[in-house]
């Protein structure tokens, strides 16, 4: 369940699989290898913000004809 922390949302793992799609051992083996949106490790739980999520997004957007 996605919290909120100073105005922002926090996301788990799991509603980021949600929304993204991905599924949730892929962002595991994400972290892993560091590659993913950056996130929050407080004590075992492991947080995205959501504003670092949209950025991550907007990195990997492909546009049409290569152009970035």
């Amino acid at each position: 369940m996605a919290t909120t922390f100073a105005g922002e949302r926090l996301l788990t793992t799991k509603d980021l699989a949600e929304e993204t799609g991905q599924a949730s051992q892929t962002l595991i083996e994400w972290r892993r290898l560091g590659k993913g949106p950056k996130f929050l490790r407080m004590g075992r739980s492991i947080r995205y913000r959501e504003s670092d999520v949209l950025a991550w997004l907007s990195d990997i957007t492909d546009t049409p004809g290569g152009a970035a």
